[in-house]
């Protein structure tokens, strides 16, 4: 009985195989046959889509062609319909048409001059004919134009060397850019021109490196970050202006160069001095401590003062060494102080050598650069009478050469005062030890 149960349910899965296999083949065939066909319907859609817009473009184009064409039937028209209607009217109604036209003439050209006047686009606008302020007008809307939808333009550019080239123009308010593909240069432009043309323009700053690639960028692409001038021109032309330090100096005229004189021979005498006072020999060799201690051990060593001092003698140098000389060779008296007191001289004459130079300069500096300031101003109010005060260029070279000889004479004497306080209290220093040392040594005794 399992057997056949076993039997009778291995058959009847096969038939239901056999009859769900070819329903399944069937769905598939049908679901690959849609999507074929949404594929070619697709296709056929965009070639549809294509069609209908290059059809619109083609029929815009030729709706364009024939408006035109019917306006300019439309003005022949009227140019012949108005030569037929003054073939038919009198003389007095031709009279009062030709009025009414130079009225009408007149009052458009009284509101361009007064435009003109406002705008100050031409200085010379009322011996100006109609057609060339039209001109001008026309000129004023292309540029309006140019402001509100801005693009390149081409125009022409002059480099500081004064040689012109062809160029392309991108103007955006206030600022304008510049590029030439042929050369790869950009930057930033400066329009020169006051009238019709704005197409003239002179370099105020040039890009390099990443900036010229931006302007590049935006020239091919459309889009792109550039850098401009937020001050307007300003930082150019001062960046324009810059000089050079002998070029400032120069502004000071003639009255610069005592300055500079003093000024180079205090810091060369300030140098020589600091060298000077660096290779002095220190004092404490022959202090009283070392003094002290020398002779103790003279007295350890059972010997004589003056052969220990002897001894001391061979590692002192400068005047510690010829003043300890002079208490090896003399005995104590008048004679030894006067001879210490001398070499005292002789040492504080050569520490303040040249030390009196800087002093003149820190005091005379000022006073030089008060006189260029005074020397300036005299001749500023001799070109304001001349030119008078309303031009700024006639006197500002009086006013640079007075305002620059006080400028250098304050910077070679606050220097020179510095200098000359540091180096003299070093020189009074140093003497102060020496005179300790004389001092030391004047009653010191040395016997045999």
């Amino acid at each position: 009985m399992c057997a056949l149960l076993k039997r009778l349910s291995v058959v009847f899965t096969f038939s239901f195989l056999l009859l769900t296999l070819p329903i399944a083949v069937v769905a598939a065939d049908i679901e690959q046959q849609l999507i074929n066909d949404i594929q070619a319907s697709e296709r056929r859609l965009g070639q549809t889509e294509e069609n209908i817009a290059s059809q619109s473009a083609r029929l815009t184009r030729a709706l364009t062609e024939r408006q035109a064409e019917v306006q300019q039937l439309r003005r022949e028209a009227a140019a012949i319909q108005r030569a037929a209607d003054e073939q038919t009217l009198s003389l007095d109604t031709l009279r009062t048409r030709l009025q009414r036209w130079n009225d009408q003439a007149n009052y458009q050209q009284n509101l361009l001059m007064d435009y003109f006047r406002r705008s100050r686009l031409v200085n010379d606008a009322d011996h100006s004919s109609i057609s060339q302020q039209l001109d001008v007008l026309a000129g004023r809307v292309e540029s309006l134009n140019n402001v509100l939808q801005p693009q390149w333009r081409d125009g022409t550019l002059t480099r500081d060397s004064g040689y012109v080239e062809s160029t392309k123009l991108l103007t955006l308010g206030p600022i304008t850019w510049y590029w030439q593909e042929h050369s790869e240069a950009a930057g930033l432009a400066k329009i020169q021109s006051d009238g019709v043309e704005k197409n003239a323009a002179t370099v105020a700053l040039a890009f390099k490196g990443d900036r010229a690639d931006s302007v590049a960028s935006l020239y091919r692409d459309g889009s792109a970050q550039v850098a401009f001038d937020p001050s307007l021109d300003r930082a150019a032309l001062m960046a324009s202006v810059e000089e050079s330090p002998w070029q400032h100096i120069a502004k000071g005229g003639i009255w610069a160069l005592p300055i500079l004189f003093f000024g180079l021979l205090s810091l060369t005498i300030a140098i020589f001095k600091t060298v000077q006072f660096v290779r002095l020999p220190k004092m404490s060799a022959i202090s009283v401590s070392r003094l002290m201690l020398y002779l103790q051990k003279c007295h350890q060593a059972k010997k004589a003062p003056g052969e220990a001092l002897t001894e001391l003698r061979s590692k002192v140098r400068g005047a510690a060494a010829e003043m300890l000389d002079i208490a090896l060779t003399t005995p104590v008296s008048q004679y030894r102080d006067d001879r210490l007191f001398a070499r005292l001289l002789q040492s504080r004459q050569y520490l303040e050598r040249f030390l009196g130079a800087i002093a003149i300069t820190a005091a005379v500096a000022p006073l030089l650069g008060l006189l260029g300031t005074v020397s300036g101003m005299i001749e500023t109010f001799k070109l304001m009478t001349i030119f008078g005060a309303g031009d700024p260029a006639a006197v500002s070279g009086g006013i640079s050469e007075a305002l620059v000889t006080t400028e250098l004479g304050l910077i070679v004497a606050i220097p020179a005062l510095v200098l000359h306080a540091l180096l003299s209290r070093r020189a009074r220093h140093y003497e102060a030890e020496l005179e300790k040392c004389a001092i030391e040594l004047s009653k010191l005794e040395v016997a045999a």
